[in-house]
């Protein structure tokens, strides 16, 4: 929260974005709380920024 207040953050990057969404309530704990963390920075941050999700294998469906 603090590097984001001071906007450092211009981009987070996911890689194996297909894992949350196909995985749901079965993905790993500590991601999961890892993504709450990021929304959070995110909803709090003063200026926007990306939010780039990565995978080799993100189906289309959960791309939508």
């Amino acid at each position: 929260m603090h590097v984001s207040a001071k906007k450092f953050i211009r981009l987070i990057v996911a890689d194996e974005a297909h894992s949350v969404a196909q995985d749901g309530c079965n993905f790993c704990p500590e991601f999961k709380s890892a993504i709450v963390m990021l929304r959070k920075i995110y909803d709090n941050s003063p200026t926007p920024y990306n939010f780039l999700a990565m995978s080799a294998t993100f189906r289309q469906d959960d791309q939508d």
